[in-house]
């Protein structure tokens, strides 16, 4: 049984559990494999198959010896049984296996993560856009005493990235910090945080962020710096 479920269940080495009516022992704790949706429990083939009343195996694995392509021998292995054999290479499987959990949950899931992203880009941009806004007047100065567009734009993405970078800075932190506190409050469910998630977030972050910080610096821009000031 896998080390998460009998930890949720109050169970360990040696107690008992009742499985289609019989009653057997935990021998063994595994690791990684439960997720939100299920988990994995192993049963000998034999009792399986005498307390279900049928035959049937979901899976077999099997090792190739060197000298095999795991592609042809699979191919094989399915053309010589009926419809109701079909053997896969580990990549196969894998990919297999990876659509099953797609159709049953990730799809929502990948949906509240999309929701998530575009209202945190929008409070990101809502934040940067109010920030410059509201610096109008020391941007009218900074025109008044003959600062450049240039320069305007200059303190404006400077002021941004400082912002953004802060902000990612927090947001990474307590992201980890929540990755190690939700197992202990929830043991079936964890929370990862890959580079790749933090450079596609990142990137869509800074994009939004300079064009709302960019939007308003234009605008005064074109202004007259006492235009700024009556305004």
């Amino acid at each position: 049984m896998d080390g998460v479920v009998a930890h949720s269940l109050g169970l360990g080495l040696g107690d008992e559990v009742e499985i289609l009516g019989e009653t057997f022992t935990i021998a063994g704790l595994t690791e990684g494999l439960t997720n939100i949706i299920n988990s994995v429990t192993f049963i000998r083939l034999q009792d399986f198959q005498r307390l279900s009343g049928s035959e049937a195996v979901s899976y077999a694995l099997l090792k190739v010896k060197p000298g095999y392509d795991p592609g042809t021998v699979a191919a094989a292995i399915t053309a010589r049984n009926d419809d109701d054999v079909n053997a896969l290479t580990r990549p196969d499987f894998a990919r297999e296996e990876r659509q099953i959990i797609q159709d049953m949950s990730v799809e929502v899931i990948n949906i509240m993560n999309l929701a998530g992203l575009l209202i945190g880009l929008a409070v990101t941009a809502l934040t940067l856009y109010t920030s410059t806004l509201h610096k109008r007047r020391e941007y009218g100065v900074l025109k008044a005493i003959g600062a450049k567009n240039w320069q305007l734009y200059t303190v404006v993405i400077a002021q941004a990235s400082l912002s953004l970078t802060l902000g990612a800075g927090l947001a990474i932190a307590l992201v980890w910090l929540l990755g190690l506190v939700l197992p202990l409050a929830i043991p079936n469910a964890a929370l990862a945080l890959t580079g790749q998630a933090v450079i596609r977030v990142g990137l869509a972050a800074l994009l939004m962020g300079m064009i709302a910080a960019l939007a308003p610096a234009w605008q005064m821009a074109r202004l007259d710096p006492a235009q700024v000031f009556r305004g």
